[in-house]
């Protein structure tokens, strides 16, 4: 009877172990560089903890995002339970690659090749692509250079996100809110989003713009049922992909040799009075003379805060000077550059 009994144990222990399997498979075997795949391991009838190992995936495959999933279903009156991991990877380069056996446990997934393909040479052919241009490439230290980054796409985009472009010796600033807009570019009409920013280079020589990466999804229209039947929309599928744009290369200028060096592309001195230049002055009435000095496409790095802040009583109200060009208020401040601190990069 005991023999039966530890007999009938194995069997079921052997059956269990026999059904449970570890598998993994991708959405497809083929792909553009900068296009990203699914890739879903499942966990049939197996009551194993923690979840795959994936260090050695990491070498070609950046995972993206990842989801877990418990299910149970009923094949032929009998019931399957099982874990599924899903990933989203995107390849860090072209050419074959292989994703390796993935181990939990005592039991591993057998090992996918892939084919990477290079990235189209001219990325307008693509129904997602990214750019980056600049309105100067050859600026003098200091100097602002407008970079636009803009997203063109054939597709509702869903979500996703843009970064900034990467760059060394220069100082970049946003630009207001993104803007939205539509263009034509050969046959095709795109919509546009466009992120603005203002480069103010530190140092002279060769400056590398880096790529902007786009990391989203995009709506991919399906086909309706045979029938005809269904919303339009209802079948919509979204699309994971990642676009890059090309580096933009600056080669800056020294500033010139001199003192007085403000690369500002507009500088303005406005005056007002009060009361107003050929109003009647009362004997004892104050008269107020105010002074505005506007730059633009000037960093405020450029401006000295303590230049502004700096207090001399000794020369408290003093007329304009060389020292002081537009002279000082009543706390012995310069007045000309208080006014270039207020300066906003527009």
């Amino acid at each position: 009877m005991v023999k039966r009994l530890l007999f009938g144990l194995l069997l079921w222990l052997s059956a269990n172990l026999a059904a449970a399997a570890l598998t993994a498979e991708v959405d497809r075997r083929e792909l553009a560089f900068g296009d990203t795949l699914t890739l879903v391991v499942d966990l049939r009838d197996g009551q194993v903890g923690g979840e795959p190992d994936l260090r050695a995936l990491e070498q070609d495959f950046e995972i993206l995002g990842s989801a877990t999933q418990q299910y149970m279903q009923s094949i032929n009156g009998r019931t399957q339970r099982g874990l599924r991991w899903q990933y989203t990877l995107a390849p860090r380069r072209a050419g074959q690659l292989t994703i390796p056996a993935l181990a939990l446990g005592s039991q591993q997934t057998a090992p996918i090749v892939l084919t990477v393909r290079d990235a189209p040479a001219d990325q307008r052919s693509d129904e997602v692509w990214v750019e980056t241009v600049v309105d100067r490439t050859n600026p003098h230290v200091g100097e602002q250079v407008i970079v636009a980054v803009r997203i063109f796409t054939l597709r509702r985009i869903s979500g996703g996100e843009l970064s900034d472009p990467p760059v060394s010796g220069a100082t970049l600033e946003s630009l207001g809110e993104d803007l939205h807009y539509q263009t034509r570019r050969g046959e095709q009409n795109y919509a546009v989003i466009e992120r603005r920013f203002a480069l103010f280079p530190r140092t002279p020589g060769r400056i590398e713009i880096g790529p902007a990466v786009f990391d989203g999804s995009v709506v991919a229209p399906a086909q309706r049922p045979s029938s005809g039947w269904g919303i339009p929309g209802f079948f919509d599928q979204t699309r994971r992909l990642r676009r890059r744009s090309e580096p933009v290369a600056l080669e800056v200028r020294p500033a010139p040799v001199g003192a007085g060096w403000l690369p500002a592309e507009e500088l303005a001195l406005e005056e007002r009075w009060e009361p107003a230049a050929g109003e009647p002055i009362a004997v004892g009435r104050p008269v107020t003379r105010t002074v505005t000095l506007r730059a633009t496409g000037l960093s405020p790095l450029l401006i000295p805060a303590d230049w502004a802040t700096k207090m001399d009583m000794r020369a408290r109200l003093a007329p304009p000077s060389l020292t002081h060009p537009l002279g000082t208020d009543q706390l012995g401040r310069d007045l000309l550059w208080r006014g270039l601190l207020g300066a906003q990069t527009s």
